[in-house]
């Protein structure tokens, strides 16, 4: 039989045995089993060592997702993005799941396949399945991640106290579709459309079209970037004129040492690859929006 496994993780910020005994209950009818996980880098042990074909439903943020993501890139182990962290944000894309829903898409084994972004470091490589920031965003991410208690009012509080830092880095961008050398704040490789926890980062966005969408914000003061910030907010900020925007499968980003973070989860810095893998990751059909 088939394999179902809720990965759970205790640290996210919604997190709470109530929900996932509630989750346990409501699936019963297809013999779901749950694995906390203990460490970072947890999930992706998990989920490598599944069986393949097994179910995986995440109970936790964008980076228990993508923690997952890193373990069953390329096999036929399926994943069932729910709910259940601070920011969710891939969800907001592949749209919410109630227990029938998942019931029934695991009794009749439909699938989808969506793409996922394959980043490439000096010191090795890492998926995501969600978003890529470099620069300020990533810098908040940083913030956020070092704070105890997550959620909106910490991501506020991150931006606000990171907007005094604002630099500009001097960057080149290497692609079939644009190539040329750049001051940008921040640059962002979008699969999925929101980030920062609702935020509409790519509004373009598709998740299984086999291109990244790449966003850079060109070098702007402290005080248009909080005048325009509700334009980040609502996507409308792509149509700004200091933000490029192009869609590709690879790019290659170099210059300044900048820090980098993908689906939430600080990783390294520049420079960097990234490319697209496309219908690398299975996923519960009827998600992909």
């Amino acid at each position: 039989m088939t394999d179902f496994v809720i990965v759970s993780n205790p640290r996210a910020g919604s997190f709470s045995e109530e929900v996932e005994n509630k989750l346990l209950q409501d699936l019963r009818e297809i013999s779901p089993r749950a694995i906390r996980t203990e460490f970072p880098g947890h999930a992706t042990k998990i989920a490598r060592e599944l069986p393949d074909g097994a179910w995986i439903l995440v109970l936790g943020g964008d980076g228990t997702i993508n923690e997952v993501v890193n373990g069953i890139v390329g096999t036929r182990k399926v994943l069932v993005p729910y709910a259940g962290g601070t920011g969710s944000d891939l969800v907001r894309t592949t749209g919410h799941l109630d227990s029938g829903t998942i019931i029934s898409g695991f009794k009749s084994g439909k699938q989808a396949k969506i793409d996922c972004g394959k980043i490439t470091f000096k010191t090795g490589e890492r998926y995501f399945v969600n978003s890529l920031e470099i620069g300020f965003g990533a810098n908040v991410m940083r913030r956020v991640n070092a704070k105890h208690k997550r959620g909106k009012r910490a991501f506020t509080s991150s931006v606000l106290r990171e907007v005094p830092s604002l630099k500009a880095y001097d960057l080149a961008i290497s692609s079939e579709e644009f190539s040329n050398k750049v001051s940008a704040i921040e640059v962002i490789v979008a699969n999925g459309r929101f980030f920062g926890g609702g935020m509409l980062a790519s509004p373009g966005s598709k998740l299984d079209d086999g291109k990244l969408d790449v966003h850079l914000i060109h070098k702007i003061g402290r005080g248009r970037l909080i005048l325009n910030f509700k334009k980040v907010v609502n996507g409308s900020y792509v149509n700004m004129e200091f933000v490029s925007n192009f869609s590709t499968t690879k790019v290659a980003i170099e210059g300044d040492v900048a820090s980098v973070e993908a689906d939430g989860e600080s990783l390294g810095e520049t420079p960097i690859s990234v490319e697209v893998v496309p219908g690398s990751v299975r996923v519960l059909k009827g998600t992909v929006s």
